[in-house]
């Protein structure tokens, strides 16, 4: 057994500076949808072409190459190519994977970092909150076959379902076992669409963003009749619509009170207060809040 496999798609020319991850102790595998890549411009276990694919069919079409050689992984890390490290690198994160062997492990992403969805003061925690940029998988996970392959049902509607469904299903199945470093932390450069028409700014590429109500609805019905009943974890996507949900930013919150109260908005300020005790009075079940704080080794004992 090898330690990692890397699966990385996106665009030729991103692809490309990635060409290290080739080593004695991680392999290779590369998807392009704009230009192929010759065997000669990077050295991996295949470079493959997948023309105008999704982002989901892509890692799909990854995968299904991954299972097929003879070659076995302790993690597949899954990798948008157009992930940058802030702080940290591919070498912390691997020795990060091997030293605390989570099921699913995630650098800290500035998407959630800037919205105050992590813990500060704990350098490892479970996460409240997803993002697909960067994902290393347990194989015994890989095995299992829950949240990989992603599904692709709902990319015509959008790619963001894809996403949507593989964060509950890693929430949901493996709750307590998947870990997020955040002294890793890394950021999305390179996005290419419209944020008004969420449609690509590139021929090359099918890409189709947006999120609904119906269509959130619609990606619950199908979980639920797929894998059963599911919990409903707080700030999921299966939230107990009875309870608010956190705002993360407990900053602007107080910033908002200071304002109204600086511009004598007073009915503003009793409606802030009120939201407050509201929370404070209508609780979560606490069966139901991810425990930021509890994280687990995936080993044989987990099986």
């Amino acid at each position: 057994m090898k330690l990692f496999l890397y699966l990385i798609q996106g665009r030729k020319k991103n692809v490309l500076k990635y060409s290290y991850l080739q080593n004695d102790h991680s392999d290779l595998i590369a998807l392009t949808f704009d230009e192929a890549i010759e065997e000669k411009e990077l050295r991996s276990i295949e470079n493959i072409f997948f023309p105008r694919s999704t982002w989901a069919e892509g890692r799909n079409k990854q995968l299904a190459l991954a299972k097929k050689i003879e070659t076995k992984y302790l993690y597949y890390i899954f990798i948008d190519d157009d992930v940058e490290f802030i702080k940290g690198n591919f070498c912390v994160f691997e020795q990060k994977l091997l030293d605390n062997k989570p099921a699913i492990g995630v650098p800290l992403l500035t998407v959630i970092k800037n919205s105050n969805r992590y813990n500060k003061k704990l350098a490892i925690q479970h996460p409240i909150a997803l993002d697909a940029q960067v994902q290393a998988f347990h194989y015994k996970v890989i095995d299992e076959s829950i949240v990989m392959p992603l599904e692709t049902k709902f990319d015509k509607l959008s790619w963001w379902y894809s996403c949507e469904i593989n964060h509950f299903l890693i929430l949901s199945f493996y709750k307590d076992f998947v870990m997020q470093f955040n002294d890793i932390v890394v950021d999305n450069i390179g996005h290419y669409w419209n944020v008004e028409t969420n449609v690509s700014n590139d021929a090359n590429s099918s890409y189709l963003g947006g999120i609904s109500a119906a269509g959130l609805e619609q990606i619950r019905s199908f979980i639920e009749e797929k894998y059963g009943k599911q919990p409903k974890l707080k700030n999921s996507l299966f939230h107990d619509s009875k309870y608010p949900k956190s705002n993360y930013d407990s900053k602007d919150e107080i910033h908002q009170f200071i304002h109204n109260l600086n511009k004598g908005k007073i009915k503003k300020c009793i409606k802030l207060i009120m939201v407050y005790m509201k929370s404070l009075l209508n609780r979560y079940p606490n069966s139901l809040i991810i425990n930021e704080k509890n994280v687990k080794s995936f080993d044989s004992t987990t099986i």
